[in-house]
């Protein structure tokens, strides 16, 4: 562990690999903000009620009392309370690309750390569990991930990867598309989903299985909620807005679609379908 540097936002890896694609565009990742609006996430409004990060380590996710659990791509640091709790005496490392986003994980929980993926600023075997959740589709080429969190876990130690099916979450795609959008892949990259994850995951590990989650949905009863996450998906979506669309305008047809909906229906159903790959290193 002496190469962990922690609490640092110099240790990125310096030939990151720059895309044009937004949803996987590493310079936006370093600095992008964590959006308040004072309004709840839809995810806030997923059905079955339930503490869903408490869930996931119960029914899922085995983490080690002790040893050393890697949160990669942590963001703001939404498993961090979570682990701690089922893994009391685990030393958490919380990693991501955004110094900012580690501002908001309490040090006394985790180690911060800011890095890319794709070059881990930690030694071989030094890992026994690695959490890579909702964050691999948002790395330009995943199997360089992959490789990274292959070499740092030790033997026996085992990977957590989650992800979306491409059919998750269709409605959102279907608001997007029907004011403007020229794209329903700007809203989730399909390069690393329920349906093309194994194929990248077993570039370096040969024991992957994944259990598909679809007994949730997010019922939202506020329609700004909705307008929220686009607004937070703006620097993906904007830019495949067809000609002539602006921003501004997608916002205000959809907030009028979903108020619709709302009033007529009582509620904005989304459809779910997470994915869990499990990834063991012999």
């Amino acid at each position: 562990m002496a190469r962990c540097a922690a609490d640092r936002d110099d240790v990125a890896h310096p030939d990151a690999a720059v895309t044009p694609d937004p949803f996987t565009d590493r310079e936006y990742h370093k600095t992008a903000p964590v959006p308040a609006t004072g309004r709840p996430s839809i995810y806030e409004f997923r059905q079955p009620k339930r503490d869903w990060l408490k869930y996931m380590f119960e029914h899922y996710i085995v983490l080690p009392r002790a040893g050393r659990v890697l949160d990669a791509g942590c963001g703001p640091g939404a498993y961090i309370p979570a682990a701690r709790d089922v893994a009391p005496g685990a030393v958490l490392i919380a990693l991501d690309i955004a110094a900012g986003r580690l501002a908001h994980i309490d040090r006394a929980k985790a180690v911060r750390v800011a890095a890319d993926v794709t070059a881990l600023p930690l030694l071989d075997c030094s890992i026994d569990v690695v959490l890579a959740m909702h964050m691999l589709y948002h790395v330009p080429h995943v199997p360089d991930a992959v490789a990274e969190f292959h070499r740092v876990l030790r033997g026996g130690g085992v990977l957590y990867a989650f992800t979306n099916s491409e059919r998750s979450q269709s409605q959102l795609t279907e608001l997007y598309e029907r004011h403007g959008g020229g794209s329903g892949s700007a809203m989730g990259d399909p390069h690393f989903s329920n349906e093309s994850g194994r194929a990248l995951l077993e570039t370096s590990f040969s024991d992957v299985t994944l259990t598909e989650l679809r007994d949730s949905e997010l019922v939202v009863t506020d329609p700004e909620c909705v307008v929220d996450e686009f607004q937070r998906l703006r620097y993906a979506l904007e830019p495949h807005l067809v000609e002539g669309t602006a921003w501004d305008d997608f916002v205000d047809a959809t907030r009028s679609d979903v108020t619709a909906m709302v009033e007529r229906d009582g509620t904005f159903r989304i459809s779910e379908c997470h994915g869990l790959f499990v990834c063991r290193r012999p």
